[in-house]
């Protein structure tokens, strides 16, 4: 993967699987990485050894406030967006 420093990657449904994949994976490139999911305490576990880089968010993709809400944490904590993998999975 390319150097990926000082981009801000959003994932949502990162807290296991392919999101949980591609979270290390862009953090190890050196993106910051916002992590979402509605499983926090999974995301908190990922996070750790990503130090500055990571912001996890506590969110519902179903729950439109819950996105709006991320995307403002993410530009917050980091100053922009770069970019988004929509990986979160919605069952039936």
């Amino acid at each position: 993967m390319r150097d990926l420093t000082d981009l801000t990657i959003a994932i949502t449904g990162a807290s296991a699987g392919i999101g949980a994949a591609t979270a290390r994976a862009l953090a190890d490139a050196g993106a910051n990485v916002a992590m979402g999911a509605r499983r926090v305490e999974r995301l908190q576990d990922l996070a750790t050894g990503m130090g500055d880089r990571a912001l996890v968010a506590e969110m519902d993709v179903r729950v439109p406030e819950d996105a709006r809400n991320f995307v403002e944490q993410t530009v917050s904590r980091f100053g922009r967006l770069d970019g988004i993998v929509a990986n979160a999975g919605i069952g039936a």
